[in-house]
């Protein structure tokens, strides 16, 4: 633990995807808690103990639409529950943290995000690298804190729980196959642990 990742840039990333996509198959259960098990692009990533921390780049100018991302390569979910505990630990502008689905490039997946600046959880989809929001949901949620946020994803709907409590029941969307992984957005700082993948 202790090393500083900084990862590839985001087209080093893309151009290489289709060689690398296909060594993923369906996992029946894995959790992953080591930093140098995921793929990562668009951050600075830093391996604890049992976690690892996500960030902003250090040198970037503008951040507001930088989105750092973790996946893990060798695990492709169809159906089934993925699940994420997760600290906000800093950031001025956003203290975020998102659970990764579908992920068939890093700018092509859904996410499922925790805010602590906004006090709520967001369903969004990224194309092309572009997000839109899907469904927003109040609820606080407190910084400096461990939470787990836990998707729930069957061939036409997700349900999502944080700290064991349902946020959406059935929400409909159609989703597809795809590697699974953790995000933040601009300059928050946020730590994770224990991504935990279950396909049905």
């Amino acid at each position: 633990g202790g090393a500083l990742y900084v990862s590839k840039s985001y087209k080093e990333h893309v151009s290489t995807s289709n060689s690398m996509f296909p060594t993923a198959t369906k996992c029946s259960a894995i959790t992953i808690s080591k930093l140098s098990d995921f793929t990562t692009s668009d951050g600075t990533f830093k391996g604890l103990n049992n976690s690892w921390e996500m960030g902003s780049k250090d040198n970037a100018v503008n951040i507001s639409g930088v989105f750092p991302l973790a996946y893990y390569p060798l695990c492709d979910l169809e159906t089934g529950e993925v699940s994420v505990e997760f600290q906000l630990v800093g950031g001025q502008e956003d203290k975020y943290a998102g659970l990764v689905f579908g992920l068939t490039t890093p700018g092509d997946y859904y996410v499922v995000r925790a805010s602590g600046s906004e006090n709520s959880v967001t369903i969004a989809q990224f194309q092309n690298g572009v997000r839109t929001v899907l469904k927003t949901f109040d609820t606080p949620v407190s910084t400096n804190t461990w939470h787990i946020l836990k998707v729930t994803i069957t061939k036409d709907n997700i349900s999502i729980l944080l700290n064991n409590q349902s946020i959406m029941n059935n929400y409909s969307l159609k989703t597809i196959s795809g590697m699974v992984g953790v995000n933040t957005k601009s300059d928050a700082e946020t730590q994770f642990k224990n991504l935990h993948i279950e396909s049905s």
